[in-house]
Parts: structure tokens; sequence; C-alpha cells
């Protein structure tokens, strides 16, 4: 499967167009959402992502996380609902404080109830935060039917009118969770984004040999990456690798940033069934997940 067997000319009128505004798209949500964990009939909110996202500074260690906010210093505890809070001003108590739950830190990632953040100077709704700044960024909650099985995280995210891509989030420059990406079904994309069938439709017929896989890798600051994708599914094994069995349209083949995501199609084997679960694995993340129902 290469592009040389396509029409490279109507490949890329087609395929560039949609894939730079999808992949404006996807960056800017990872840009503008924080994880969800529901657990224990409790939902939480990742708490070091909530830290990045409002600039705050953090330090951290095996049992606790400090966050220094405007509003004042918050210290959380693995599997504790006991926290300690000292306000920057004097309108407000500090000292020892009890949550609505214990926090819970799953890998690299604290996850708080939603008064956690609110102690942040953030107001929590049930699926959304608003910001210091007053900007309304989406709470993900990950999806049962995409599971990690190795080192990093992964969830499933939501396109659009019920249409998931699989999202792993690697260690990157910046630490742990920096380095993203996201691979969604090109034949359920129309779905998420009707108005555009038409182009979508269009891509899929160059794709005759292939099960093609939209990818888009984003960082929170300036990094390398790597094309290698490996895919696995009842005793079948395949690597997607540039140039040819994943190729990149817009961006850079070896850094990314968040002033220029990467994007591209990733040519899965037609020997490959998308409604039925395959181990997906990139840069040391992996992670089960069924593309179509």
């Amino acid at each position: 499967m290469t592009l040389e067997s396509y029409s490279l000319r109507r490949y890329f009128i087609v395929i560039l167009g949609f894939i730079t505004s999808l992949a404006f798209l996807t960056n800017t949500r990872a840009q503008t959402s924080v994880s969800g964990l529901r657990e224990g009939g409790f939902s939480y909110i990742a708490l070091n992502e909530v830290a990045r996202l409002e600039g705050f500074t953090t330090t951290e260690n095996n049992t606790s996380l400090t966050i220094r906010s405007p509003d004042g210093v918050l210290v959380v505890f693995a599997n504790s609902p006991d926290v300690l809070w000292q306000p920057s001003g004097g309108g407000q108590e500090g000292g020892d404080i009890g949550l609505s739950a214990p926090v819970l830190r799953r890998g690299a990632t604290w996850y708080g109830p939603p008064d956690a953040v609110e102690l942040l100077g953030l107001v929590a709704f049930e699926t959304s935060l608003v910001l210091s700044n007053n900007t309304r960024v989406n709470v993900n909650y990950p999806a049962v039917t995409a599971s990690a099985l190795g080192v990093g995280r992964s969830e499933l995210t939501e396109l659009g009118n019920g249409v998931y891509g699989l999202s792993l989030f690697a260690s990157g420059s910046a630490g742990s969770d920096t380095l993203s990406m996201l691979l969604a079904d090109v034949g359920l994309l129309s779905l998420a984004f009707p108005e555009r069938q038409r182009e979508f439709d269009g891509v899929l017929g160059q794709f005759e040999d292939a099960r093609p896989l939209f990818f888009s890798v984003t960082a929170v600051t300036s990094n390398t990456w790597t094309g290698d994708v490996t895919f696995q599914q009842q005793g079948r094994r395949f690597i997607a690798q540039p140039p040819y069995g994943l190729v990149v349209l817009s961006g850079d083949s070896r850094r990314v940033s968040p002033q220029e995501p990467v994007s591209g199609v990733i040519l899965l084997p037609t020997s490959f069934n998308l409604r039925t679960p395959m181990s997906v694995s990139w840069s040391g993340v992996s992670a089960s997940v069924q593309f179509r129902r």
C-alpha cells in the first residue's frame, strides 16, 4: 500500500483540506479539555491537567501533589480525602479540609473530586469547567471500550455525533502526558462532520485495499515524536511506519509543537477488522480499541 497507487493530485487536494481543519480542531480540543474519571460512584477531574491549563506550578512525590495557584496552595494526598489548603488571602479559612471523595493517582495523573478544583478558583459542572479567565473547557470521561494495557494513558475522545477516536498520551520533554496521538476511522468522520460528507466519501474511494485511519499528533511543548504505530488483532501484526504505512500530510515527520501539530493517515491492511477489538501501541503506550461498533 503506497501513495503511488492513487491519484496523487486528487489525493492531496481532498485530503489536505479536511486533515488541516480536523488537525486544528483536535489540537484545539487537546488544549481546552481535561481528563475525567468515574470510579466508585464518584466523578473525578485530573488536577495536574487543570494546573497545566491555568499555568499553576506543581510539585509531587509518590504520595502527594502540591498545586500553587493565585488563590492559595493546595496539597492533596493519594487515596485520601483530606487535603491541606493555604489561602493567599485572609477572607477564607485554611488548614485541614475534607473533600467529598479521596484523591486518586492513576499513573502520572492525579484525580480529585470537583470540590478540589473549586478550591483553586474554578467552577466545576458535570462535564465541564470554567477556568479563572471564564473560558469553559470540557471534562472528558473515558468510555469503557478503551482500556490501557501499558505505560502511559489512553481514552476515547468524542469527535461529535457519537463518533469516537482513540487518544494515546505519552511522555514528552515537558513530562508525562504531554505528547498525544489521536486515531480515528476515516470512514466514520462523515458522521462526526456531516457538512463534509462528500469529501470524506471521495477520500474513502481512494483506499479500496486499505482501511484508512486519520491520525493527529499534538504536544504541550516542541518535541520529537515517533511515527511507528503497532496494530495487533487475532494473530495479525502490522507496524505503520512512514512514509508508506503512515503518511504525514501536515506538519513535520520528526517534530511536533503546539503551533504545528502533525496529521495524516495510517493505511491499515484490509485483513484488520475495525468492528473487532485490536491492540494499538505507540510511543510506549498501548490500548485496546474497537473503532466501529
